[in-house]
Protein backbone atom coordinates (compact mmCIF):
# COMPACT_ATOMS: atom_id res chain seq x y z
CA UNK A 1 0.00 0.00 0.00
CA UNK A 2 1.03 3.64 -0.23
CA UNK A 3 1.81 3.68 3.52
CA UNK A 4 4.34 0.88 3.12
CA UNK A 5 2.32 -1.94 4.73
CA UNK A 6 1.88 -5.26 2.98
CA UNK A 7 -1.67 -5.60 1.68
CA UNK A 8 -1.95 -8.96 3.46
CA UNK A 9 -1.66 -7.10 6.78
CA UNK A 10 -4.36 -4.53 6.03
CA UNK A 11 -7.92 -5.28 7.19
CA UNK A 12 -10.98 -3.19 6.50
CA UNK A 13 -13.22 -2.77 9.51
CA UNK A 14 -16.77 -1.96 8.43
CA UNK A 15 -18.66 0.81 10.23
CA UNK A 16 -20.53 -0.15 13.35
CA UNK A 17 -23.20 1.28 15.59
CA UNK A 18 -23.74 1.31 19.33
CA UNK A 19 -25.88 -1.47 20.74
CA UNK A 20 -28.98 0.13 22.28
CA UNK A 21 -30.09 -0.63 25.83
CA UNK A 22 -31.86 -3.95 26.26
CA UNK A 23 -35.62 -3.75 25.77
CA UNK A 24 -38.27 -5.46 27.87
CA UNK A 25 -42.06 -5.33 27.64
CA UNK A 26 -42.32 -2.30 29.98
CA UNK A 27 -39.75 -0.29 27.98
CA UNK A 28 -41.45 -1.29 24.73
CA UNK A 29 -44.92 -0.28 25.94
CA UNK A 30 -43.64 3.04 27.32
CA UNK A 31 -41.87 3.80 24.02
CA UNK A 32 -45.00 2.92 22.02
CA UNK A 33 -47.20 5.14 24.18
CA UNK A 34 -44.82 8.10 24.08
CA UNK A 35 -44.07 7.90 20.36
CA UNK A 36 -47.69 7.11 19.52
CA UNK A 37 -48.79 10.36 21.14
CA UNK A 38 -46.02 12.29 19.40
CA UNK A 39 -46.39 10.77 15.92
CA UNK A 40 -49.95 9.48 15.64
CA UNK A 41 -51.73 11.66 18.21
CA UNK A 42 -52.64 8.63 20.31
CA UNK A 43 -50.63 6.02 22.22
CA UNK A 44 -49.98 2.69 20.56
CA UNK A 45 -51.04 -0.34 22.55
CA UNK A 46 -48.84 -3.39 22.85
CA UNK A 47 -50.72 -5.45 20.22
CA UNK A 48 -50.73 -2.74 17.50
CA UNK A 49 -48.39 -3.93 14.71
CA UNK A 50 -45.74 -1.28 13.94
CA UNK A 51 -43.22 -1.24 11.10
CA UNK A 52 -40.65 1.50 10.66
CA UNK A 53 -38.59 2.60 7.68
CA UNK A 54 -35.85 5.19 7.21
CA UNK A 55 -35.46 6.70 3.76
CA UNK A 56 -34.52 9.86 1.93
CA UNK A 57 -37.81 11.32 0.72
CA UNK A 58 -36.35 12.58 -2.55
CA UNK A 59 -37.60 10.87 -5.69
CA UNK A 60 -37.36 7.46 -4.10
CA UNK A 61 -39.39 5.10 -6.31
CA UNK A 62 -39.64 2.49 -3.58
CA UNK A 63 -41.66 4.66 -1.19
CA UNK A 64 -44.86 4.86 -3.28
CA UNK A 65 -44.56 1.10 -3.70
CA UNK A 66 -44.26 0.64 0.07
CA UNK A 67 -47.43 2.68 0.61
CA UNK A 68 -49.26 0.56 -1.99
CA UNK A 69 -48.02 -2.55 -0.21
CA UNK A 70 -49.33 -1.21 3.09
CA UNK A 71 -52.89 -1.36 1.72
CA UNK A 72 -52.48 -5.16 1.54
CA UNK A 73 -50.99 -5.31 5.02
CA UNK A 74 -53.93 -3.33 6.46
CA UNK A 75 -56.44 -5.68 4.80
CA UNK A 76 -54.99 -8.51 6.86
CA UNK A 77 -54.00 -6.45 9.92
CA UNK A 78 -56.45 -3.52 10.21
CA UNK A 79 -54.53 -1.85 13.08
CA UNK A 80 -51.09 -2.06 11.41
CA UNK A 81 -49.02 1.13 11.41
CA UNK A 82 -46.12 2.21 9.22
CA UNK A 83 -43.89 5.12 10.18
CA UNK A 84 -41.52 6.32 7.45
CA UNK A 85 -38.74 8.51 8.84
CA UNK A 86 -36.90 10.96 6.63
CA UNK A 87 -37.15 14.35 5.00
CA UNK A 88 -37.30 15.59 1.43
CA UNK A 89 -39.37 17.03 -1.38
CA UNK A 90 -41.26 13.77 -1.91
CA UNK A 91 -43.03 13.97 1.45
CA UNK A 92 -45.96 16.06 0.17
CA UNK A 93 -46.63 13.64 -2.72
CA UNK A 94 -46.42 10.65 -0.36
CA UNK A 95 -48.91 12.29 2.00
CA UNK A 96 -51.31 12.79 -0.91
CA UNK A 97 -50.89 9.15 -1.95
CA UNK A 98 -51.52 8.07 1.64
CA UNK A 99 -54.75 10.10 1.79
CA UNK A 100 -55.96 8.89 -1.62
CA UNK A 101 -55.32 5.33 -0.46
CA UNK A 102 -57.27 6.04 2.75
CA UNK A 103 -54.21 5.14 4.82
CA UNK A 104 -53.78 8.41 6.73
CA UNK A 105 -54.51 6.62 10.03
CA UNK A 106 -51.99 3.89 9.19
CA UNK A 107 -49.01 5.59 7.53
CA UNK A 108 -47.16 8.56 9.03
CA UNK A 109 -44.14 10.63 7.99
CA UNK A 110 -42.72 12.00 11.27
CA UNK A 111 -39.56 13.53 9.79
CA UNK A 112 -36.44 12.74 11.81
CA UNK A 113 -35.95 11.87 15.47
CA UNK A 114 -32.82 12.57 17.46
CA UNK A 115 -32.84 9.34 19.44
CA UNK A 116 -33.15 5.91 17.87
CA UNK A 117 -33.35 3.88 21.06
CA UNK A 118 -36.98 4.59 21.90
CA UNK A 119 -38.07 4.16 18.30
CA UNK A 120 -36.26 0.83 17.91
CA UNK A 121 -37.76 -0.35 21.21
CA UNK A 122 -41.27 0.49 19.98
CA UNK A 123 -41.11 -1.18 16.55
CA UNK A 124 -42.07 -4.72 15.59
CA UNK A 125 -40.43 -4.77 12.14
CA UNK A 126 -37.82 -2.73 10.31
CA UNK A 127 -38.23 -2.24 6.54
CA UNK A 128 -35.08 -1.46 4.53
CA UNK A 129 -35.79 -0.50 0.93
CA UNK A 130 -32.17 -0.23 -0.09
CA UNK A 131 -32.35 2.85 -2.27
CA UNK A 132 -29.01 4.23 -1.03
CA UNK A 133 -25.39 3.52 -1.80
CA UNK A 134 -22.84 2.73 0.87
CA UNK A 135 -23.27 1.52 4.41
CA UNK A 136 -26.94 1.23 5.40
CA UNK A 137 -26.60 2.76 8.88
CA UNK A 138 -30.31 2.48 9.69
CA UNK A 139 -30.11 -1.24 8.91
CA UNK A 140 -27.14 -1.61 11.26
CA UNK A 141 -29.10 0.16 14.02
CA UNK A 142 -32.05 -2.19 13.52
CA UNK A 143 -29.74 -5.21 13.60
CA UNK A 144 -28.06 -3.98 16.80
CA UNK A 145 -31.50 -3.59 18.39
CA UNK A 146 -32.47 -7.13 17.39
CA UNK A 147 -35.44 -6.03 15.26
CA UNK A 148 -36.84 -8.42 12.66
CA UNK A 149 -35.93 -7.02 9.24
CA UNK A 150 -37.50 -7.02 5.79
CA UNK A 151 -34.95 -5.79 3.25
CA UNK A 152 -34.48 -5.46 -0.48
CA UNK A 153 -32.34 -8.27 -1.84
CA UNK A 154 -29.24 -6.53 -3.19
CA UNK A 155 -25.47 -6.90 -2.92
CA UNK A 156 -25.20 -4.08 -0.38
CA UNK A 157 -27.63 -5.78 2.02
CA UNK A 158 -26.14 -9.23 1.41
CA UNK A 159 -22.91 -7.92 2.94
CA UNK A 160 -24.79 -7.89 6.26
CA UNK A 161 -27.80 -10.19 5.87
CA UNK A 162 -28.55 -13.76 4.92
CA UNK A 163 -32.10 -14.47 3.80
CA UNK A 164 -34.14 -16.33 6.46
CA UNK A 165 -31.25 -16.11 8.91
CA UNK A 166 -30.92 -12.38 9.60
CA UNK A 167 -33.85 -11.02 7.60
CA UNK A 168 -36.49 -11.75 5.01
CA UNK A 169 -35.15 -10.44 1.73
CA UNK A 170 -37.45 -9.47 -1.14
CA UNK A 171 -36.76 -8.79 -4.79
CA UNK A 172 -38.33 -5.81 -6.48
CA UNK A 173 -39.66 -7.87 -9.40
CA UNK A 174 -41.73 -10.11 -7.13
CA UNK A 175 -44.94 -8.11 -6.82
CA UNK A 176 -46.25 -9.53 -3.56
CA UNK A 177 -42.96 -10.48 -1.90
CA UNK A 178 -42.65 -7.28 0.15
CA UNK A 179 -46.12 -7.33 1.69
CA UNK A 180 -45.93 -11.08 2.30
CA UNK A 181 -42.61 -10.70 4.13
CA UNK A 182 -43.95 -7.86 6.28
CA UNK A 183 -47.13 -9.79 7.09
CA UNK A 184 -45.15 -12.92 7.98
CA UNK A 185 -43.05 -11.03 10.52
CA UNK A 186 -46.05 -9.22 11.99
CA UNK A 187 -48.16 -12.38 12.32
CA UNK A 188 -45.57 -15.06 13.13
CA UNK A 189 -43.85 -14.16 16.42
CA UNK A 190 -41.65 -17.27 16.35
CA UNK A 191 -40.27 -16.34 12.92
CA UNK A 192 -39.76 -12.72 13.99
CA UNK A 193 -37.93 -13.86 17.13
CA UNK A 194 -35.70 -16.20 15.14
CA UNK A 195 -34.33 -13.46 12.87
Amino acid sequence: TSAGYASSLVRVIPPGVAVPPETNSDVRLSARQTLGKLIADSPLGAPTPLAICFAALDENPELPRLINVWRHVVKRLPDARLWIFGVGRQCADLNVQTELSNLQDHVRFPGLLESWDELLAAADVFVELGSHVGTPHSLLHAMAAGLPIVAADNSNHRRYLTNHQHALLFTRDEGSALHQAIQRLLTQPSLAAAL
